[in-house]
């Protein structure tokens, strides 16, 4: 039987090191200058860095790190490593330890934690006019008087906490307290903020306070590239911002770089400067300057980011790139930007002050919220710019004059992308309104997309007149703008410009007016000789009147394709241009192979809209010819097989879409073409299995798969509009064997259940275990497998710990290979018992520590973790008997391990981790 040991103290005196830096977001960090371990039963190999010593009972041994020794480059704080061997916990000392904290009743144990949970890092808690100091977001006071008291509870970062709680022994209680916010402002008079502003006037509006209590998911609304902004549902969770869902919306542009658009599964880890996760630093520059000042110290920071996200949800632009979010993809950092923010949502004045001498002045003990600031002085003012909780304040320039940015588009089309209505060439003039003390005259011609700006216009009022190109039927607008902020965006909308495309859709044979059908209008740009590629902008949409008449109205420049959108029904085959209007139209035949055959605008017409209307335009429609496929499936016996799946290689769709076949094996489908005197080929396959149906998995969806038993494929070849009805598919069986075992302890007796489960080609196959011990899984092909055992999750009462999770026995597998013949031998598997390893978590108060993550590891892998409950008390289950394992303790939130106790041997319910 092996000897008992128990740490009963492990006294972790960090001292702060001479040499401190700072990395990222400012953060200090320091590393342990030494380590006192005193061993009161048994022997331990204390170490730290590379010192190592065994202790025995009695002694007292300070281990130096090399921080101690050597100024050096310090990355992380390595955790305090305890190697216990060839013992087990005491027993004795364990519920020794249990007594003591039984005989300090009455207690009372105090969580402090932030609006997520997180804890506090230190304050005071002052109950019955006694003051009780905390670390971690915990304190147990002892011997506390029960009765009705008032509590408070202070810290830094944080507003005052007071109530009247009850007190009897044993309570438990939580408070909440709430972060503050504090802005440094600095304002300057000059472009590169060299220059500053004294007595300037700097007014703090709020806008929005942060959500209470913290909803779990949000809307979060970003920009990728410049395009419309995009959305998500997102979560937050321990380790970050998980992305839950996406619009559906689909990118013009693919990712750059490390840049790119939201995708189920990611997660995010961090806003600007402050990251998600202790010890994470950022790993991407921004990509454009930012005038935000880092906060100095960020207590709550994981709430602060959280709350950042429900605010910009609730008040995101439309338009315009906001903080950077950095993100995980399969473990590469990306990024992407929240949406700028809507500076229209200032609510009320929340204070102002006067900047000093250095141009600064700040808010101190702000509520949690989105704030905009904003400087003033004389004629010079600075922009509204937002101030939320991740930020410590904003470096502000005034000015006396404003950028102008004017966008001019035209009247929307119906089902036309906003990028289309944009209007290019337009003539701007930007001049001072009559009795304007302000004179200035500014004119410029739109650019691409309709954008055009105008620098250094003083403040004033002013009279904007925008007239369209030349070659545009459409009036002039005016309108007037007060320009009394350093930037100002304006869009100015021109009704009723451009160009007609007018006609009508015939059938190509008799000339019939097809009614009731969607046309769509794509526009492509300037022409490019020999260009016959898409239109990247969707201009408008029709749908044909009982003539078949059609009209797109408010038209610009440029190449267009025009096409029929076949419905779910359809009956023709899409449009084309005769050819005695081919000429005038400049019209190109382009098949669309985007686009599977039968579905969506197959064919499309393209032609140049100059400086003239298209009238009287005839698109014709081909009717579209259904091809029909029949036939039998049968087995090599000439028998009919049911509830065969028919699947058609190179056509996209057929009707109906999921073709089995009867009960006489018989099968039909078919499918829409457009005539043609070609010959065409395709493969019809017959398949017979296991129907695994459509399920969620992974974030996403699994669609519907078959198990292959047996199948079967054929080439035919057709015209469109042919009948077949005699097509024969017969099934040749895939081969298919059994695969049979036991599963037995290691001392012969047989486990009381369990599961097996055989791995192949990315699918699995299940069995339970027999009472003999016994399986058998079935539908195992040719080649290699994996064969696995696991215990049935049960739970057993423990007299100590009480109900606990417990498996009799290790998972267990082998990797084996079915032979061509399937004649295999018996497979037999050995499974060890499964132990588990419990104990106590406690602090250097040696009171009980929760929330502490427990991970047991061995040489090969990591297992799953527990968390330390309010007592303290932990369980970790399913580990193998007599083989030594370790338990890395890690404080909450926190990556990197504080403890790491060594070579502790399952089953083993007596062990004591202080954490200091």
């Amino acid at each position: 039987m092996r000897q008992t040991i128990v740490i009963l103290s492990i006294l972790i005196l960090v001292f702060i090191v001479g040499i401190t830096f700072f990395v990222g977001n400012n953060e200090v960090i320091t590393t342990p200058k030494a380590v006192e371990v005193e061993v009161y039963e048994g022997k331990v190999l204390a170490s730290n860095a590379n010192v190592q010593k065994t202790i025995t009972p009695g002694e007292v041994f300070s281990v130096s790190t090399p921080a101690a020794e050597q100024e050096s480059t310090i990355k992380e704080q390595k955790a305090v490593i305890i190697s216990a061997s060839d013992e087990i916990a005491s027993s004795t000392a364990f519920e020794e330890t249990l007594l003591q904290l039984q005989s300090q009743s009455p207690r009372v144990q105090i969580l402090i934690t932030d609006a997520l949970g997180d804890p506090i890092p230190a304050g005071v808690i002052e109950l019955n006019q006694e003051k009780y100091p905390f670390k971690n977001g915990r304190v147990s006071i002892q011997n506390a008087t029960t009765g009705s008291f008032p509590i408070t509870a202070s810290a830094d970062g944080y507003f005052p906490l007071s109530k009247t709680v009850n007190v009897d022994d044993g309570t438990e209680m939580e408070l909440e307290m709430e972060y503050t916010c504090s802005f440094e402002i600095e304002v300057y008079l000059d472009k590169e903020r060299t220059q500053p502003a004294s007595n300037a006037e700097v007014t703090l509006y709020r806008s929005e306070e942060a959500e209470r209590p913290v909803p779990e998911t949000s809307r979060l609304y970003y920009n990728y590239v410049n395009v419309d902004f995009e959305d998500a549902t997102v979560q937050y969770r321990q380790d970050g911002i998980h992305i839950l869902q996406t619009s559906e919306k689909k990118l013009r542009f693919p990712p750059l770089n490390n840049r790119s658009g939201l995708q189920v599964g990611d997660v995010i880890l961090g806003i600007d400067t402050c990251m998600w996760n202790a010890g994470d630093h950022r790993q991407i520059v921004e990509p454009n300057r930012s005038f935000n000042l880092p906060i100095s110290q960020l207590p709550s920071k994981r709430l602060r980011i959280w709350d950042t996200v429900l605010l910009y949800r609730a008040q995101a632009g439309k338009a315009g790139f906001g903080p950077v979010m950095e993100f995980v993809r399969e473990n590469q950092r990306h990024y992407c930007q929240m949406r700028k923010m809507n500076f229209s949502a200032r609510d009320s004045v929340d204070a102002a002050k006067y900047t000093d001498a250095q141009g600064k002045c700040s808010f101190e003990d702000v509520k949690p919220g989105l704030y905009f600031v904003r400087a003033e002085k004389g004629e010079y003012r600075s922009f509204y710019i937002p101030l939320y909780p991740i930020i410590g304040g904003s470096k502000l320039r005034m000015g006396d004059s404003s950028m102008v940015r004017i966008h001019v588009t035209r009247k929307t089309n119906e089902g036309a992308d906003v990028v289309f209505n944009m209007i290019e060439g337009a003539n701007v003039v930007l001049q001072s309104a009559a009795g304007a003390s302000q004179k200035g005259i500014f004119a410029k011609k739109t650019e691409k997309y309709g954008w055009i700006s105008f620098e250094n216009v003083p403040f004033g009022t002013y009279q904007i007149t925008v007239t369209p190109p030349e070659k545009m039927n459409g009036q002039a607008v005016q309108q007037e703008l007060d320009v009394n902020e350093p930037y100002h965006n304006v869009t100015i909308e021109i009704p009723g410009t451009g160009n007609t495309i007018r006609g009508q859709l015939l059938t190509y044979k008799d000339r019939q007016p097809v009614a009731d059908y969607l046309l769509d209008l794509k526009y492509c740009g300037v022409t490019i000789p020999g260009d016959t590629g898409w239109g990247i902008d969707d201009a408008g949409e029709f749908r044909t009147d009982a003539s078949g008449g059609f009209e797109f109205n408010n038209l610009k420049l440029g190449t267009y394709f025009i096409g029929v959108r076949s419905e779910e029904t359809a009956n023709y085959y899409p449009a084309f241009i005769p050819e005695d209007q081919r000429s005038q139209t400049g019209y190109q035949y382009v098949e669309n192979q985007d686009y599977p055959r039968s579905s969506y605008m197959i064919e499309m017409a393209k032609m140049d809209i100059k400086d003239q209307d298209f009238e009287n335009l005839v698109l014709f429609v081909e009717p579209s010819q259904k091809t029909t496929i029949g036939g039998i499936v049968t087995d090599e016996n000439n028998l009919p097989i049911p509830d065969a799946h028919i699947q058609v290689k190179s056509i996209a769709l057929i009707d109906p879409e999921k073709t089995i076949t009867d009960s006489q094996g018989r099968f039909e489908f078919s499918f829409d073409g457009r005539l043609s005197n070609r010959s065409q080929s395709l493969t019809v396959m017959a398949l017979k299995g296991k129907v695994i149906p459509e399920q969620w998995s992974n974030n996403s969806i699994e669609r519907e798969k078959i198990e292959i038993e047996a199948q079967a494929e054929k080439q035919i070849t057709f015209k469109i509009g042919d009948q077949i009805n005699d097509m024969r598919l017969i099934l040749e069986g895939i081969k298919n064997f059994t695969v049979y075992g036991t599963v037995k302890m290691e001392d012969g007796t047989v486990p009381k259940h369990g599961n097996v489960t055989v791995f192949q080609n990315n699918r699995e196959k299940e069995a339970r275990l027999k009472d003999d011990g016994s399986f058998e899984v079935h539908g195992v092909q040719p080649g290699q497998f994996t064969v696995t055992v696991m215990d049935e999750y049960h739970h057993i009462h423990n007299e100590r710990f009480g109900e606990q999770p417990y498996y009799d026995y290790v998972y267990a597998y082998k990797s084996l290979e079915m032979p061509e013949d399937g004649e295999m031998e018996l497979v037999e598997l050995i499974v060890k018992p499964a132990g588990h390893l419990a104990g106590i978590v406690l602090d250097q108060d040696n009171q009980p520590y929760p929330d502490v993550v427990l991970q047991p590891k061995d040489d090969e892998r990591s297992y799953h973790d527990m968390r330390s409950q309010q007592n303290g008390f932990f369980w970790l289950y399913g580990l193998e008997v007599g083989k030594p394992f370790s338990i890395h303790a890690f404080l909450p939130g926190e990556k990197e391990p504080a403890v790491i106790m060594e070579k502790l041997i399952p089953p083993n319910e007596s062990i004591i981790i202080r954490i200091e």
